[in-house]
């Protein structure tokens, strides 16, 4: 190899390393998509919020137990969601994108470390580690929209909801506990449907039709995975009666199944085109990942 051969590889490698965010996909793009590292390396923190998660449903699963739980599900799964989303149309994978999302995996630690006392002394960092999941993600958006005009409209739409429910975690952290869990019910509400009202603004970055699905199945995975794992430890104590054998063979088997439909779903089945099945995509898979909560398979 030459000198000028290792200087060209030298630079390329040096480019590689620093690039400018750019769009993914276009309208009519017929690439295939897969996670990259840094995505799957940011999906470990799921599964350690999964697992907490899980675990406030250890006691019992009555109503007032479930609703605390969607309470604190649904903020933790909209942070996958935002960084997944922003993955899907500008993922560049240089240096200072995975500094941001190495960040944001942090911040995810300390959401999933907050979350057994979300409710009671753990509030304050619950909603610390929400707002700096949500502020990573906005510099990210800032930072595209130096390189991709068309950011601007999607950096906009964070913004109209990224303030007022900024807003209102903040005054969560003072304010005693009724108002407090209602500023984090409307800080919710106002995020999960500034989507939706501005679905216009999405038509110019469009999802990847084959990177998306990939990603929410591999959400799935983990919360199956945590399925799998809850029944094995729950035969750890049962020197392997008949009944709680049969109970852990029941709840493989469930496990399985809903495994086996929602992938044969997947491979066949999905079709993302235009923004209105995005968001039937996107919000649709709320309750199916909240139904396959390891806990929730036990006490069925």
């Amino acid at each position: 190899m030459t000198i000028n051969e290792e200087q060209k590889e030298e630079t390329a490698v040096l480019l590689n390393r620093w690039r400018r965010p750019s769009l993914r996909v276009t309208s009519n793009a017929e690439n295939v998509g897969h996670a990259s590292w840094i995505e799957l390396f940011f999906d470990l923190v799921f599964v350690v919020v999964i697992a907490e998660l899980s675990s406030t449903l250890e006691k019992n699963l009555d109503f007032v137990t479930f609703i605390k739980f969607a309470a604190l599900f649904v903020p933790c799964w909209w942070a996958w969601v935002l960084f997944t989303f922003y993955a899907d149309r500008y993922d560049t994978d240089d240096v200072i994108h995975r500094l941001l999302i190495l960040s944001g995996m942090l911040a995810v630690i300390f959401l999933a470390a907050n979350i057994h006392n979300a409710f009671d002394n753990g509030a304050v960092g619950f909603a610390l580690s929400y707002i700096a999941v949500r502020t990573i993600v906005l510099a990210l958006y800032a930072r595209a929209v130096r390189h991709v005009s068309v950011a601007q409209a999607t950096l906009k739409l964070y913004l109209a909801s990224y303030i007022p429910s900024t807003i209102l975690w903040l005054i969560s952290i003072a304010a005693p506990t009724p108002i407090r869990y209602l500023c984090w019910a409307v800080a919710i509400i106002i995020e999960l449907s500034t989507p939706i009202v501005g679905s216009r603004l999405f038509a110019n970055t469009p999802v990847h039709p084959s990177h998306l699905p990939e990603r929410f199945g591999l959400l799935t995975l983990i919360v199956l995975g945590e399925a799998i794992v809850s029944v094995a430890t729950g035969t750890t104590t049962t020197n392997w009666e008949l009944i709680p054998t049969l109970a852990a063979v029941g709840g493989f088997a469930l496990a399985a199944c809903l495994w086996w439909l929602y992938f044969n779903f997947l491979e066949t089945a999905v079709i993302i085109r235009g923004i209105r099945s995005v968001h039937i995509y996107n919000y649709g898979h709320l309750p199916i990942i909240i139904r396959n909560m390891p806990k929730t398979l036990e006490k069925m």
